[in-house]
């Protein structure tokens, strides 16, 4: 089983997660060319965003991680050559809130990451120790 080393300290960033597979993990002017397509819309069922990508309209909204819970972005320089291999990565960014896109559908509740997501508080609650006291 390998470890996981991380170096460095991070900085508050923004995150989008897109639904699509991008065949690079460098840096990209995501301001310049994919925040600037970012328009604000509204619906009966709430407010939303839209926005391009590639050509293709995309439906998102921002995402607030559950209180406690912070996301942290991780660079590897080097992938390890073995699976006993230690990886080093280093923190690049963390958020506490991030943008989900869905391709031309508008973002709601059924969405099965806003699901993972109150998941978290639900499981919480379950899993919280109850203390029996007798009246």
């Amino acid at each position: 089983m390998q470890g996981i080393k991380v170096n460095g300290e991070s900085s508050e960033t923004h995150a989008h997660l897109l639904p699509c597979s991008i065949a690079s993990n460098g840096e990209a002017p995501v301001n310049q060319y994919f925040c600037s397509t970012i328009r604000q819309q509204a619906s009966g069922s709430g407010d939303y965003e839209t926005g391009t990508f590639r050509g293709r309209p995309l439906a998102g909204k921002e995402l607030k991680l559950p209180d406690g819970y912070r996301a942290t972005v991780l660079h590897e320089d080097k992938t390890p050559s073995t699976d006993v291999e230690e990886r080093r990565v280093t923190a690049t960014g963390h958020f506490h809130q991030f943008h989900y896109w869905n391709l031309e559908t508008v973002p709601s509740d059924n969405d099965k990451l806003v699901q993972a997501m109150q998941w978290i508080d639900v499981a919480a609650a379950i899993h919280k120790p109850v203390s029996l006291s007798e009246e």
